[in-house]
């Protein structure tokens, strides 16, 4: 996870230097991210093997585990997911989202560079965030979908960290008790 978390900070400082010097193009957004993802995936491949044999062995816990109680609550995060999934599709409405965290993603891709946009309305344009930086490759893929789908990656990823933590302190029923109450 420490890995995960670290690529995605060193990708997003590598597409704001893309923007920096003026080089934040479709087609050069396009080859760094599926370079960039290729070697991470490349050199990560054996924790990746790890992390899917340990999750397939947790499975396999909690079917022999089963109660009525942990399938509600199995359900109850399914469901949350699902529902998080359909906002993920339908349009943006909120003010933030709609004001800066899509609109200077918009503007420095139309720029191709990350620069002051004068006015005092996009006064956040002069602090970009990694947030911000990571939308760029989202809207060339997605558009208005992609940093949604940003966004809700991250919250199973969070989502992961919090029942692989809570592992470590309780029995596996109340770390995912843990990720239901944390989840909506």
């Amino acid at each position: 996870m420490f890995a995960l978390a670290l690529s995605i900070g060193i990708f997003s400082y590598l597409i704001f230097f893309l923007g920096v010097i003026g080089i934040l193009f479709e087609p050069i957004v396009v080859g760094v991210t599926f370079l960039y993802w290729a070697i991470f995936v490349f050199l990560q491949k054996n924790q990746l093997k790890i992390f899917i044999h340990s999750s397939r062995q947790t499975l396999k816990k909690l079917k022999s585990k089963t109660n009525m109680f942990s399938l509600v609550l199995v359900c109850l995060v399914i469901v949350q997911i699902l529902i998080n999934f359909i906002g993920v599709l339908g349009p943006e409405l909120g003010f933030d989202a709609l004001w800066y965290h899509l609109t200077l993603p918009k503007l420095f891709l139309q720029l191709h560079t990350v620069e002051h946009i004068s006015g005092g309305l996009l006064y956040y344009s002069d602090m970009p965030k990694l947030a911000e930086m990571l939308y760029i490759p989202g809207i060339v893929f997605l558009q208005e979908i992609g940093p949604k789908l940003i966004h809700f990656s991250f919250g199973l990823l969070c989502c992961i960290g919090l029942y692989k933590l809570g592992r470590k302190f309780v029995n596996p029923l109340y770390s995912f008790v843990t990720v239901a109450i944390f989840y909506p």
